[in-house]
């Protein structure tokens, strides 16, 4: 497996990461996942993808140990990318659940902040994978294995 912390500001977020989880950007069987409020939202996960729109922890659906709900109905329109989800009674965890490939997407979309990445990369903004599901590292508490 290769890394996807291939530009200074992925290899910043990888440190960040690193220092802040100590999680391995190549994954773990073992890594529990906590909720903030300390209930268990997964157990392991596939890896951690830094893109340039921030580090995402990827996971399978099995890895997951709550119910998931879809904030929207299911999309229809040619530009959404995936599924907006959270997990149940936890609203404010936003899951992404990958429906397209964004290997054609050269830019990240908008940040919350209103940051554009403007990055233009070929390959992608980022190496996310369909059928997978995604959460942003710090929608986590920090717990050490």
């Amino acid at each position: 497996m290769e890394t996807t912390a291939i530009y200074p500001n992925r290899v910043a977020d990888k440190l960040r990461i690193e220092q802040t989880y100590g999680w391995d950007e190549f994954g773990s069987a073992t890594t529990p996942f906590c909720l903030s409020d300390g209930t268990l939202f997964a157990w392991g996960y596939n890896r951690i993808v830094y893109g340039d729109h921030g580090p995402y922890v990827e996971f399978e659906a099995e890895q997951i140990r709550l119910t998931l709900l879809k904030r929207f109905p299911d999309p229809q329109k040619p530009g959404i990318f995936y599924v907006w989800m959270y997990p149940q009674n936890h609203w404010n965890v936003k899951v992404y659940y990958q429906i397209k490939d964004v290997r054609n997407l050269r830019n990240a979309p908008k940040r919350p902040d209103g940051v554009q990445s403007g990055y233009d990369r070929q390959e992608g903004y980022a190496d996310y994978i369909v059928g997978k599901y995604y959460v942003s590292p710090d929608s986590f508490q920090v717990k050490r294995e």
